[in-house]
């Protein structure tokens, strides 16, 4: 897939989603002072999420696709928001996500493994 967007025009939107992320917030009932000035928050930490994948992974980072080591960044990144939230009892997909984001870390761990063994192997000629 070619994107038609340059880094610039990706920054534009990714501002124009955050945007929408906080008329979300806001319409469901957020309080937008809590989200800026109190980041203990547990409703607060999905808009953080977004934001933070939004901006950094989808029109920043990898506007094309996601090789294994952005794969363990996000999920490492969605384990620390999850094991940060205090109710947890309250996430409802909270065990899915928390296991969804285990194996992706896991999965990508082990294809970063075995394709530099390969290319290990191959160096010597095995």
């Amino acid at each position: 897939m070619k994107s038609t967007l340059s880094q610039n025009q990706r920054i534009v939107v990714a501002l124009i989603y955050l945007g929408f992320l906080v008329a979300l917030f806001k319409l469901i009932g957020g309080n937008i002072s809590a989200l800026i000035w109190n980041i203990s928050v547990d409703e607060s930490i999905w808009f953080y999420s977004a934001a933070l994948m939004i901006i950094l992974g989808a029109y920043i980072v990898e506007p094309f696709f996601t090789k294994p080591s952005d794969a363990i960044a996000n999920s490492t990144a969605v384990l620390i928001a999850l094991l940060g939230l205090t109710l947890k009892q309250d996430f409802l997909a909270y065990t899915a996500a928390f296991t969804y984001a285990v194996i992706v870390l896991g999965l990508s761990i082990l294809y970063l493994v075995i394709t530099s063994t390969f290319r290990i192997w191959k160096s010597a000629g095995l």
